[in-house]
């Protein structure tokens, strides 16, 4: 029996600083490629590790992440995060990023692997796709930082094609429905207060009644609930701590007799039963809510409950009559699907735009750090947009039909 022929493959050869590097290919040049990598990887101060993804991962998360981790009411400084954003971190690196490469070799992730992960979040949400990218980004970059690993397979990362969702603002309709039902529901003042202020969920939960000032129709925000506890703290940026506007007249004058029987220290909107309102409260208050606003605009109940209208077997009944027009559905979903709490911040925030009030002032306003938030997230434009520039084209007094 013949004996399997024994391959010799080019080698290459060099010594530096005083350590011999070899390297092996299937030509001579290879050979000298690999080599050259070996040299580079040598002179940089590159490790060079067997470290598994999944060991990394730990080690980053205990040494770099959990030490940033803030005891809940301490202060914000920066760089630190709450247990909240830690757990995010957890959860992301153990459900997407471990079982998709935790067995690899550190060195050898290449950025296709990475963008493996996330083509595997198509689908879901922007946000969600972002956070991914985002710990992936600094996994690696640390790792490269430690020269665990010699080139960052994360530099050029890109998102793939995810929904990027949008926070909308209400439709006139729905606002006159929204005003409609906060006359009879009982958080009715809560979510009328929110729509007026453009204040945060967590910012309402912590308002007491000495921040009101209702001569001014202002008040003063220094406070809110730490995200993830019952505590209350400082808002969650400088920016944060600010005064906002009432931007209700008719609610002015409803608080002060609301306000009348409290003391300063008393908590504007409580819970039910008093005390503090929990997060799970005032989203349970506000689904109750918004499922009002859907019944008030007519849409169908099976056996009480609202489906989709995917969810109905079609029998020409719309979901949403349109008051114009019954035979037209006004939505193809639930209401109370499409819009949540931060529905009001941002009806507030196009209100002030359309008032005609500053950016910049909204930005201050709304709690915003960066005005491009303002403008790109929390705006929403249209016809009275359009007709307002009007202004700055006809001379006064015209009209387009008049030229």
């Amino acid at each position: 029996m013949a004996k399997k022929k024994k391959y010799n493959y080019p080698r290459a050869t060099e010594t530096y600083n005083g350590k011999r590097y070899e390297a092996t290919g299937k030509t001579q040049r290879e050979a000298e490629r690999r080599l050259a990598r070996k040299i580079d990887a040598a002179k940089s101060g590159y490790i060079g590790t067997d470290m598994k993804v999944s060991t990394w991962v730990d080690e980053w998360l205990k040494d770099y992440i959990k030490p940033r981790v803030r005891k809940p009411g301490a202060p914000k400084l920066p760089g630190t995060m709450s247990e909240n954003s830690y757990r995010t971190y957890d959860i992301v690196t153990r459900l997407h990023i471990v079982p998709a490469i935790g067995e690899m070799r550190l060195a050898s992730v290449t950025d296709t692997d990475l963008r493996g992960i996330l083509n595997a979040q198509r689908g879901m949400s922007y946000a969600h796709a972002q956070k991914i990218r985002m710990i992936l980004k600094m996994m690696f970059t640390q790792a490269n930082v430690s020269r665990l690993i010699m080139f960052n397979p994360a530099v050029n990362l890109d998102l793939p094609a995810v929904e990027k969702g949008s926070r909308r603002s209400f439709t006139p309709y729905e606002k006159e429905i929204f005003f409609k039902v906060a006359e009879k529901h009982r958080s009715g003042y809560l979510f009328r207060f929110m729509l007026a202020t453009g204040m945060r969920p967590n910012e309402v939960r912590a308002l007491r009644v000495r921040q009101l000032d209702l001569d001014k129709a202002i008040v003063k925000i220094d406070d809110a609930v730490e995200s993830g506890t019952n505590l209350i703290s400082t808002p969650k940026t400088n920016a944060g701590i600010r005064h906002t506007v009432i931007n209700d007249i008719d609610l002015i004058s409803r608080l002060r007799d609301f306000v009348e029987q409290k003391q300063p220290d008393d908590f504007l909107f409580p819970k039910y039963g008093g005390g503090m309102m929990t997060d799970q409260n005032i989203h349970t208050y506000w689904r109750s809510f918004a499922r009002l606003m859907d019944i008030e605009m007519g849409a169908i109940r099976i056996h009480n409950h609202i489906p989709d209208e995917k969810d109905v077997k079609y029998d020409g009944t719309p979901l949403y009559p349109d008051p114009a027009d019954p035979s037209k559905p006004l939505n193809g979903h639930r209401l109370s699907a499409d819009i949540s709490l931060y529905t009001l911040r941002h009806t507030f925030c196009t209100d002030m735009q359309r008032l005609g009030v500053p950016v910049e002032v909204t930005k201050y306003l709304m709690g915003h750090e960066d005005i491009s938030t303002t403008s790109n997230i929390y705006t929403d434009s249209g016809e009275p947009e359009a007709i307002r520039a009007t202004q700055y084209i006809l001379p006064v007094g015209e009209s387009v039909g008049e030229h």
